[in-house]
């Protein structure tokens, strides 16, 4: 069982959006949750900055996911055609495709939702996906999440990407343009 985000780990995280801004926080996000992965054993970790889905990874039982990652202060996100095209061609290298959404909020937590067809261009409501989101999944990496963010805190607010660029480098996730 999870729980949400815990107050010292909210606060940490409102800190980083207000000092970076949306874009470049929703970015700050994808790499703590990369570095999650790796802290859970996942291996072959892939971080893209632009193109392509965000993140890929195969998990300890061999699963290969890619994951288009998306955080917002609002009650919903904006997912565009490129997202879901994304995920799609991903699909044909052997990659399950998966939205992992954030609210930045006091009860935000990672929601892990499949692409099975309900996910349509628009701004959807955290509602739905945390309606369609896969526990089995999210559970593991929302608990371990809040110590990554309280561990590269500093090398976030410090240093934006680049501070995390240089941590995940030495942890061997790949990061790609």
């Amino acid at each position: 069982m999870h729980m949400p985000l815990d107050h010292d780990t909210y606060q940490l995280i409102k800190r980083l959006h207000s000092k970076h801004g949306a874009q470049v926080f929703g970015k700050v996000a994808q790499r703590f949750l990369a570095i999650t992965l790796h802290m859970l054993d996942w291996k072959y970790i892939r971080d893209h900055t632009s193109e392509d889905a965000d993140l890929d990874a195969i998990s300890p039982e061999d699963w290969k996911l890619t994951f288009e990652v998306k955080t917002s202060v609002h009650d919903d996100v904006s997912i565009g055609e490129k997202d879901i095209n994304c995920l799609k061609q991903r699909k044909l290298d052997g990659y399950d495709g998966y939205f992992a959404v954030m609210q930045i909020s006091s009860r935000g937590e990672w929601y892990f939702s499949p692409l099975n067809g309900w996910v349509k261009v628009g701004k959807i409501p955290f509602s739905r996906f945390r309606l369609n989101r896969d526990e089995n999944l999210g559970n593991p990496i929302n608990n371990k999440f809040p110590e990554v963010v309280k561990k590269y805190f500093k090398n976030a607010l410090n240093s934006g990407l680049d501070g995390l660029a240089n941590v995940m480098e030495s942890l061997g996730i790949e990061m790609l343009e």
